[in-house]
């Protein structure tokens, strides 16, 4: 299953949110450098869905601030901040 996933880096303060057209926001600390955010995103989404980290993979926007993230059928979100 794809989910789309909209990434605000340097965040004071972390969170997720879902947004109007059903998007993910997900606020992190970690700034954009060596795929710091990338990093904590993956996390993020792990312990959301409840699911283990090497099962989420950024399909595109890697380098975006906008991204596409794999994760597995059926997998539901459990819980938001």
């Amino acid at each position: 299953m794809i989910i789309n996933v909209r990434v605000k880096p340097r965040s004071k303060k972390t969170g997720v949110e879902v947004s109007d057209d059903g998007a993910l926001v997900l606020k992190i600390h970690e700034p954009p450098v060596d795929g710091k955010a990338n990093k904590a995103l993956v996390d993020t989404i792990a312990e959301l869905y409840g699911i283990a980290k090497s099962s989420v993979r950024i399909v595109s926007g890697e380098t975006s601030r906008t991204k596409r993230v794999e994760i597995p059928d059926g997998a539901e979100l459990k819980k938001l901040n």
